[in-house]
């Protein structure tokens, strides 16, 4: 488990590799980062349309957690913490087949926009790219973002993921229409 701690404007986090025992606290974490992006006229975290939590998908992610990258659905996730609360999360997924185990699918969350613009983002893709780039079996870190979230974006560019195309129409969520762009980065 690797850790380290930063402050952000007088907030004190603790950046750690997430274990079985923290699953509960990245669920949660993914709930309000879900909630808050279903605000009318808030651009959608993702392209799902409703958030579903149950003991069955708290047991598959922590069987992806002790999965060696080398198997097929292997995740790992790293997050910035504040006392007990996780304010951040990246997680790394890897894919459903052997023949596509030289990449990695990345998805990054900050559950408020109180917390944006504080570095915890870039602190959070410096702890899994780093970690990435020293997997021998990992060549490539892919990802998908709506079209107008120029903020992810603008952090994605600065860690030099290049936009391979955007699915026009791709997600439609309550009636609306997103397009999605697919970046990727070598390592």
């Amino acid at each position: 488990m690797t850790s380290n701690t930063s402050k952000h404007k007088d907030l004190s986090l603790k950046y750690k590799h997430l274990e079985a025992q923290d699953v509960e606290a990245y669920f949660a974490h993914s709930l309000r980062v879900f909630e808050n992006s279903q605000e009318e006229g808030k651009l959608p975290f993702s392209p799902i349309g409703e958030m579903r939590i149950n003991e069955e998908k708290k047991e598959k992610t922590i069987i992806s957690l002790s999965k060696k990258i080398t198997a097929p659905g292997w995740a790992r996730i790293w997050g910035a913490w504040h006392n007990k609360t996780l304010l951040g999360a990246i997680k790394l997924d890897g894919p459903p087949f052997v023949s596509r185990l030289h990449r990695a699918r990345l998805s990054i969350s900050i559950d408020d926009a109180n917390y944006w613009g504080l570095g915890i983002g870039s602190q959070l893709m410096e702890t899994a790219l780093g970690w990435a780039k020293k997997q021998t079996t990992l060549s490539w870190v892919d990802l998908g973002v709506f079209e107008g979230n120029h903020r992810a974006i603008r952090l994605y560019e600065k860690f030099k993921f290049k936009n391979f195309g955007c699915i026009v129409d791709d997600f439609r969520l309550n009636n609306i229409s997103y397009n999605n762009i697919y970046m990727s980065k070598r390592l």
